[in-house]
């Protein structure tokens, strides 16, 4: 009887773990079905350079008065975000005169779309918020956290696979304990007539703790 025994759960076990391995080796497969780089994620955002930008402000007593318009220097936080899916993704961008460097390139459903040129800037619409809530903030910052950096003008914006873009945070915006993120969509939940905008958002972020190791301070 015991032999039966040891015999039966040698079997389970055997069972058990080819099953295992098929399972394993799906996973892996889907990975590579879905990344471009398996070691990155799908969508993701580096650290580029950080260097000394000039911004233009208007000041208005009241919505009557005529604004005055000063120059404004400003610490600034280039930043790349990579598209390593095997998709297109969908942002928004904010644009002042001139439009950004754009190209109209067809997606899988052949819809055309508006995409980066290589080494291209734009304005991505992104939000800032507190790794922790409770945590001091210690930033001067224009506008209370959490907040969604916004433009006067916007538009639809696609990262092709395989694509990147770069694009500027304000320095103040990454000090500790805060991070800023960017709203994206995959190109299959959006269609000609549905935009997406009613779709589930994924996020992609970037902390002051990445952007300090990054820029060795």
């Amino acid at each position: 009887m015991s032999y039966r025994i040891l015999i039966s759960v040698g079997l389970i076990f055997l069972v058990a773990f080819s099953v295992f391995a098929q399972v394993k080796g799906v996973i892996i497969d889907t990975r590579k079905n879905t990344h471009i780089d398996e070691k990155k994620p799908a969508v993701y955002t580096e650290f580029v350079k950080l260097e000394k930008r000039i911004e233009t402000v208007k000041y208005a007593a009241n919505s009557e008065a005529t604004p005055i318009i000063k120059t404004e220097e400003y610490e600034a936080v280039l930043l790349r975000v990579t598209n390593n899916s095997r998709w297109a993704i969908q942002f928004q961008i904010g644009f002042n005169e001139p439009f950004p460097n754009l190209e109209l390139k067809p997606l899988q459903d052949k819809r055309l779309v508006f995409t980066p040129s290589a080494n291209t800037e734009v304005e991505l619409i992104y939000g800032v918020e507190p790794i922790n809530s409770e945590a001091p903030i210690n930033a001067k910052l224009k506008w209370k956290v959490p907040y969604t950096r916004n433009y006067g003008s916007s538009t639809d914006f696609w990262l092709l696979s395989g694509q990147s873009v770069m694009y500027i945070v304000k320095r103040e915006e990454l000090r500790r304990n805060l991070e800023i993120f960017l709203l994206f969509r995959y190109e299959w939940e959006t269609s000609e007539k549905n935009r997406g905008y009613e779709e589930p958002k994924h996020r992609v972020y970037f902390n002051w703790s990445q952007f300090e190791n990054a820029a060795g301070l």
